[in-house]
C-alpha cells in the first residue's frame, strides 16, 4: 500500500505496518508454544504478550507530536524511520520473543525426534524474517550500508519465511 500511495496516504500506511509488527513476535510465540506439544505459557502471559500491541500501537498514530517511537519518518524506497527513545523498548520486546520462540522449537526438536523436520522448518521459518530485521536495524544505525542493502531485508525474509511455513504445511503436515 505505501508504495502505491499518494503522499498523503504513505504515512497511513506505515503507521498500519508498525501495528501489524506489533503483532507478529507475540503471534509467533504463542504459536510456537502451542505448537511443541502443549502450552508452555500460562494464559495471563500470552494475554501479557500482546501488551506492546495495546500500548505502543496506539502511540504511532501520535507520534508526530511526541516523537517518542521515531525521531523521524522519511522515504527511502519505502517508509523508514529514525529511532526514538521508545524504539529500544519495541526492539527488545520483539526479538524477546523470537528469541524465546527459537527457544521453544529447538527444545522441541530435541525432546521429540519424530517433529524434527517440521520444528526445524518452523525455526527456519520464524529466524529468516528475524535476520531480516536485525539487518534493517544495522542499516538504520549505518546508513553507509545502503550502498550494499538498498532495501529493507525483513520484508524478503518474510516471503522465505512464508515459503518455508507453506514446506512445513504442503510436505511435513505440520497443522495435521
Amino acid at each position: 500500500g505505501e508504495q502505491l500511495a499518494s503522499e498523503e496516504w504513505k504515512m497511513l500506511w506505515f503507521q498500519l505496518k508498525f501495528a501489524g509488527i506489533g503483532l507478529i513476535a507475540p503471534g509467533w510465540m504463542i504459536y510456537t508454544s502451542y505448537h511443541v506439544g502443549k502450552p508452555v505459557l500460562p494464559r495471563w502471559f500470552m494475554v501479557f504478550c500482546f501488551w506492546e500491541a495495546i500500548v505502543l500501537v496506539p502511540l504511532i498514530f501520535s507520534n508526530d507530536s511526541h516523537r517518542l517511537l521515531y525521531s523521524r519518518v522519511y522515504w527511502a524506497g519505502e517508509m523508514a524511520a529514525a529511532n526514538g527513545p521508545l524504539a529500544i523498548v519495541h526492539i527488545l520486546w520483539n526479538y524477546g520473543l523470537r528469541l524465546a520462540s527459537a527457544v521453544f522449537l529447538v527444545r522441541g526438536m530435541l525432546a521429540d525426534k519424530n517433529q524434527r523436520r517440521q520444528l526445524l522448518l518452523l525455526f527456519i521459518a520464524g529466524v529468516i524474517p528475524w535476520i531480516g530485521s536485525i539487518g534493517n536495524e544495522l542499516l538504520k544505525a549505518d546508513p553507509s550500508l545502503r550502498a550494499y542493502v538498498p532495501l529493507n531485508p525483513t520484508l524478503p525474509g518474510f516471503a522465505l519465511s512464508s515459503m518455508a511455513t507453506g514446506w512445513a504445511i504442503l510436505r511435513w503436515r505440520i497443522l495435521n
